[in-house]
């Protein structure tokens, strides 16, 4: 056997042994760094109860007065009906955040970019007009939660809206 061809070997296996945890480590802090804590966290979860309610409440709207027509009627219903599902979704997991975090900050965002899909439909169909105010305040609920999860300040909340 020869030691010297297999040291730089030896030395590779001991340099990722020491690499790993360290890497670990570095990982472990980062995570804890992105939780939601104290008051960023009470405030996320008063907002994704406000958000439910307000989706929750469109959604109703919507199904009380629509015509029972058209297929384009019933497809921005599906539309409201699951984005509603999601927010309820977003609100339950959101209780339960401590036991079991989560990306917040990507679901926001996911949630933004449905909630602005459902509001221009409706708007660009012109079905629905008596929920465009209810659409408003989830968007306005939303840009909340970015703002809380660091997405943007108060100067740039324009930026979300339609």
């Amino acid at each position: 056997m020869h030691f010297p061809q297999i040291l730089p070997a030896i030395m590779a296996f001991v340099g990722m042994g020491l690499f790993l945890p360290t890497a670990a480590r570095a990982h472990d802090t980062h995570e804890r760094q992105d939780r939601l804590e104290g008051r960023a966290y009470d405030r996320m979860r008063e907002l994704a109860h406000v958000l439910d309610e307000r989706a929750q409440h469109a959604a109703d709207q919507a199904a009380d007065t629509a015509h029972h027509g058209g297929r384009d009627e019933r497809r921005f219903l599906d539309t409201v009906f699951h984005f509603a599902r999601q927010t309820a979704d977003f609100h339950r997991r959101m209780d339960r955040y401590r036991e079991s975090p989560w990306d917040v900050p990507g679901e926001v965002g996911h949630l933004i970019r449905d909630a602005h899909q459902v509001n221009r439909r409706i708007h660009d169909a012109h079905v629905f007009e008596h929920t465009w105010d209810d659409w408003d305040a989830v968007l306005d609920v939303l840009d909340q939660m970015q703002r809380v999860t660091g997405g943007f300040d108060d100067r740039d909340s324009h930026r979300f809206r339609d």
